[in-house]
């Protein structure tokens, strides 16, 4: 049986009232259904990091796939609201129509852990989503004035077009999240209409988003620990690999930083209200698994000047 028709035999044993949303619409929590999405838009985000991870992406399509990999940040937060929403009204109706205040003592550490979760999950969706938007401006801007490599040549019997339906595939069955049409995505994932500077702002007011909420991220710690017993001790192994790929992340962040400073000086230099020549940068896509990819899910372009020294792996990215 599916979720939406275990939710409505929930909701009638229940006698859950509707909840007044935002716009005046009137709706019910479907518990079972809103776990079935929250779910599903996990896997959809893994998809696309296992992407990156694998190396399946052409450099010309990174700009639209971070912009794809934000696009379902941003509904995940939006879902993630929702569900809130609903917590939070179940608990003021806990709390009004409790007769025995040790019955709703009994739920509150249930409470808790619900709450304690959605801040903890929303944090690092907001780590993902921000750092996603950064990328894809840069690469934006690397794309717009042709100094990003491409695989295909001039004479690729491909297109754009038929790239993202390549890599949309295996979503296109998905009735919910709806595939993106390929014109918004174009229009989306190109940004068109706005000037450099823009979208240099985007990009550094996302990367230093990004950078707080990694830290508070590394700061509320993983997601293993059983927050229903204090004395239980999470697996030290699991914690470590999990540390240690927070701080694989925030590294890529501290390279994206330069990277988008770099771009910004060629672009702009000294005056933001002018467009420079950015053709004296170099651009190189580092390779999954050498010393200049910090993470595998977070392909930071190396730019330089083409005129300057050749700068040396070690050192060019501070510890966090």
């Amino acid at each position: 049986m599916e979720a939406e028709e275990l939710d409505l035999q929930l909701q009638s044993l229940s006698a859950e009232p509707a909840l007044q949303l935002q716009g005046g619409e009137a709706s019910f929590s479907y518990p079972l259904s809103s776990w079935a999405y929250h779910q599903k838009l996990i896997q959809l985000r893994l998809i696309l990091q296992m992407g990156f991870e694998l190396s399946i992406y052409a450099p010309e399509e990174l700009p639209g796939i971070y912009w794809y990999l934000s696009h379902i940040c941003s509904t995940h937060l939006s879902h993630l609201d929702r569900i809130r929403t609903f917590t939070v009204a179940a608990r003021k109706r806990d709390l009004v129509n409790s007769g025995h205040e040790e019955t709703s003592a009994q739920r509150s550490p249930a409470y808790h852990r619900s709450f304690l979760y959605l801040e903890r999950l929303t944090t690092h969706i907001i780590a993902i989503d921000a750092f996603a938007i950064a990328l894809h401006a840069l690469y934006v801007l690397l794309a717009r004035h042709q100094i990003l490599p491409s695989a295909s040549g001039p004479d690729a019997y491909s297109s754009d077009k038929l790239r993202y339906e390549l890599r949309m595939k295996p979503f296109i069955p998905i009735s919910l999240p709806e595939l993106v049409p390929y014109e918004e995505y174009h229009r989306e994932a190109t940004l068109e209409g706005d000037t450099d500077a823009t979208i240099l702002d985007r990009a550094s007011k996302a990367i230093t988003e990004a950078r707080k909420a990694w830290e508070a991220t590394l700061v509320n710690g993983a997601f293993i620990e059983d927050v229903s017993s204090p004395t239980k001790e999470p697996s030290i192994a699991i914690e470590e690999d999990w540390r240690r790929d927070i701080k694989d992340t925030m590294r890529a962040c501290i390279a994206a930083s330069i990277a988008i400073e770099t771009v910004k000086k060629a672009l702009l230099g000294n005056n933001p209200s002018s467009e420079g020549n950015p053709s004296n940068l170099r651009v190189v896509i580092p390779e999954i698994g050498s010393k200049t990819q910090w993470h595998d899910w977070w392909i930071v372009p190396q730019i330089s000047e083409k005129n300057a020294a050749k700068p040396t792996t070690s050192g060019v990215v501070s510890q966090p």
